[in-house]
């Protein structure tokens, strides 16, 4: 009855929903820790069982959370798993709130008896597996699982009863674990021992010299017999990658063998600065040793599995430096010999972000996705990138090069004999002996985005096996409330329509064995997860939760379009409260994220149902518009300017809601987070516009931030080994395209702190110190003010990281941010002079 009742439940809702913004209650900061979610990362938060039965993650209210500094578990250390089969109802498996635990990362065995899971109970992160016929959940070890990639599944299936597992040594836990709680417990440790005077406090750090790693403790890779209770040892030391044989009688991985060496000249790749090399071992525990040239460089990624489990396949660096080509390395297995073939003008290196992508066809070829290269020359980040395909011997074959665009990902069909991808709005079909197929040329409308397989970021998605062999896909076709998801049947050609349960449900899992898919909406209206069958009209829901939402009056979100200061057409997205009126105007809040650009749909920091502490809903509901601009960058991966271009993008959309008659021009406030408080600090040097501003956690002086130890990990035994901020400096988001001794120049011109004698702004700093951005770069712009006698503030939360995650400081911040700027009217604005900082 409940499902039948669903769609004129889902009316009623969307007609009571028409009248929201003329009832309720405003936005409260404190709503951020009424909202629930679903669980992200590690693999997903859903799994299907071949019977039918789904698993899914679903997070508690952050009120209900234990421990605040888990943030880097991403949410799931206050999360349960669920269950849910046929037409029943959900039901709580794990009951997490009991003990403060949490429960993610769902995967059924291939028979469906068992249920693994990753759980916080006991104080780490533990496998559990849950016996379907036995009703009860299992320790699987007592050693902390290792989680270092957080996109996928860290333990793989082997059988119905047999699950590979990496766990830490032991006594550890996981990075994302103790990341943000490492350094006040070693300098809460170690600080008493100076008072007391007898024991050295000492830490030496050393460079130009090679890494011992077999000094440090290493974990291991165990084979558990669940049914026994039983594990044996598969691998001594840490993996990583574990790729299982198609023939299920070996394991392929990377370890980690050494750490990466800086060199001079050598471009810095945003990648891991571990450094790995190949290896494989029976599941009885024989290390496979091969014979002939490896790399001692291997692209953790690359690494395949032939179709039929005879031969593996990595790309690597052949010295230890990341110059030049990686080359193909082939080993079979029966022989355990290698080869290595060199690939000359072809790069198959990832761009910044990405993977590497390489494929096994039906005929013992390789599908490679890569760029040639002119000379000893990398191709460029916008460089166009081919699907080439290589045989062992012989010139490779360009198969797309007739294509106005790639497809940049490529899904396996049965047989290995064919490969699909999305590119210009059509599905296309790529094969070795024949062009390129367009699947799609009779469908329309275009088709905007695959909604399964696909690699998303959010962690909300069902993470795709490398390899995985694909008869459906599903597309979204359409823009913003219009869009609708489609399946393609690959064998047939045919496209049908996926029925949706409510407009803007998102398709987020789907089940090519039963046809099922799981569809989210997660907004004002509340937080819902359907599951729907194919074929039927009938929707079951799963969650209908944080309906709380619909006492609160939203903002109204509009979309207007403007030209940047430098010719360019733009779009932004404008934020107002339910009770503005036409004509009445309004203190202006910008918020600034350099290279962030407005899409077809509201941005996700003004989501009602967003639990981020930084959710723009809270100042609409204080009464301020909230403009958020699009600011172009050009390609990470590419040398820019981003501080020179912070203005062309933001001051025009201002002047254009100015010009609108919402904006107050005497109240015009700037505020940004991280590369946004970057932008904030940026655009204050630039212009006098805004009446007060606001930089959090925001980078000041790209000099020193390249060479500046992450917080987290200062006080631990090798923090010069994390690469991040150099690396993002150089070859990511900050784009200065190398190194300061190489690009002075250009990280002078695009560091705030030297114009910091230009700020007539006053400005409220607000940062943590155990924040990645360094406290230091907020120090460095606060000293520059104070020097100068300029109105600022700032405000620091002790323990707290890279965006506030205590409710008590996330209260005070708030509070301190809207005190700040009523302070500061344009007629009173005065940052140059008076009673100094």
């Amino acid at each position: 009855m409940g499902i039948l009742l669903l769609c004129a439940s889902l009316l009623a809702q969307d007609l009571a929903a028409a009248t929201k913004s003329n009832s309720g209650r405003p936005f409260r900061i404190d709503d951020i820790f009424e909202i629930e979610s679903l669980g992200r990362y590690y693999g997903g938060p859903y799994s299907f069982s071949e019977n039918g039965t789904l698993a899914f993650t679903r997070v508690r209210p952050k009120r209900e959370l234990t421990n605040h500094k888990w943030e880097y578990l991403w949410g799931n250390a206050g999360s349960d798993v669920w269950l849910q089969s046929g037409d029943d109802a959900p039901v709580n498996l794990t009951k997490g709130i009991e003990d403060g635990s949490g429960w993610w990362a769902p995967e059924w065995s291939p028979d469906g008896r068992y249920l693994a899971m990753l759980s916080t109970r006991g104080g780490n992160v533990h496998a559990w597996v849950w016996d379907a016929r036995a009703r009860q959940l299992k320790l699987l070890s007592e050693l902390g699982v290792d989680t270092a990639k957080i996109h996928a599944r860290p333990y793989t299936w082997v059988d119905g009863g047999h699950l590979l597992l990496p766990v830490l040594p032991e006594g550890e836990q996981p990075l994302g674990m103790r990341i943000e709680l490492a350094t006040p417990q070693i300098a809460s440790r170690e600080w008493p021992k100076v008072v007391a005077g007898k024991e050295t406090t000492a830490s030496v750090l050393d460079s130009g010299v090679p890494v011992d790693l077999s000094t440090r403790p290493q974990g291991q890779l165990l084979l558990v017999d669940i049914a026994a209770g039983t594990s044996s040892r598969v691998v001594e030391g840490s993996t990583l990658n574990l790729q299982l044989s198609p023939r299920g009688d070996a394991v392929a991985f990377v370890r980690t063998v050494g750490m990466y060496r800086p060199r001079k000249g050598e471009p810095l790749p945003f990648a891991a600065s571990d450094t790995y090399e190949i290896g494989l071992a029976t599941l009885a525990g024989e290390r496979i040793h091969i014979d002939g040239p490896s790399s001692p460089n291997v692209l953790a990624d690359s690494v395949r599995w032939s179709p039929d489990g005879a031969t593996l396949v990595f790309l690597g660096y052949p010295e230890a430096g990341r110059s030049g080509s990686p080359s193909l390395y082939y080993v079979d297995l029966q022989s355990r010999k290698s080869t290595v073939r060199a690939l000359d003008e072809l790069d198959a290196s990832a761009i910044v972000r990405e993977n590497e992508r390489i494929e096994w066809t039906d005929r013992g070829a390789l599908l490679l996705y890569a760029a040639r290269r002119e000379g000893s020359r990398a191709p460029d980040v916008t460089a166009r990138r081919d699907w080439w395909l290589l045989d062992r011997e012989g010139d490779p074959r360009n198969l797309t090069a007739s294509m106005a665009k790639v497809p940049s990902e490529l899904w396996v069909e049965p047989g290995h004999g064919s490969f699909v991808g999305l590119a210009d709005g059509e599905i296309w079909r790529i094969r070795a002996d024949a062009p390129a197929q367009n699947l799609t040329e009779a469908f329309s409308p275009s088709i905007a985005s695959l909604q399964w397989p696909v690699y998303g970021n959010n962690g909300q998605e069902q993470w795709p096996r490398q390899s995985e062999v694909y008869r459906k896909l599903v597309l979204e076709a359409g823009e913003g409330d219009n869009a609708r998801p489609f399946s393609l049947d690959l064998a047939t050609g045919r496209v049908e329509s996926i029925r949706t349960p409510a407009a803007r449900a998102e398709l987020k899992a789907f089940d090519p064995r039963s046809g099922d898919a799981l569809f989210l909406r997660n907004d004002g209206e509340g937080f819902r997860l359907w599951r729907t069958a194919a074929g039927s009209a009938r929707a079951l829901s799963l969650i209908d939760a944080n309906g709380f939402l619909n006492e609160i009056r939203p903002a109204s979100a509009q979309r207007f379009s403007y030209t940047s200061l430098s010719g360019q057409k733009l779009e932004a997205w404008l934020l107002l409260p339910p009770e503005h009126r036409k004509g009445e105007r309004l203190p202006l809040l910008t918020w600034v994220y350099a290279g962030s650009m407005a899409r077809a749909t509201p941005p996700s920091i003004a989501d009602l149902a967003s639990a981020s502490s930084l959710n723009m809903q809270i100042p609409v509901a204080h009464g301020y518009a909230v403009l958020v601009p699009s600011m172009p960058l050009g390609p990470e991966g590419a040398a820019d300017d981003p501080m020179l271009r912070l203005p062309e993008g933001v001051l025009p959309a201002v002047d254009k809601v100015v010009e609108m008659g919402i904006a107050d021009p005497k109240r015009l406030y700037l505020m940004g987070q991280s590369f946004g408080g970057y932008s904030t600090y940026g655009l204050v040097t630039q212009t006098d516009r805004f009446a007060a501003a606001v930089s959090l956690a925001g980078l000041s002086n790209l000099v020193s931030l390249y060479g500046q130890f992450d917080a987290r990990q200062r006080y631990g035994d090798h923090p010069q080994e994390n690469l991040f901020q150099m690396a993002l400096s150089e070859s990511a988001q900050i784009r200065m395209g190398g190194p300061p001794w190489e690009e002075l120049n250009r990280y002078l011109r695009n560091s705030p702190i030297f114009q910091v004698d230009r700020v007539n702004t006053p400005l409220m700093i607000v940062q943590g110190d155990v924040d990645y951005v360094a406290i230091q770069q907020g120090e460095e712009f606060f000293n520059g003010l104070y020097r100068q006698g300029k109105r600022a503030r700032f405000v620091r939360y002790w323990g707290e990281g890279h965006v506030l995650e205590s409710p008590a400081n996330i209260r005070d911040m708030w509070q301190r941010i809207f005190e700040w700027f009523d302070a500061f009217p344009a007629e009173g604005k005065g940052a140059s002079g008076g009673e100094g900082s």
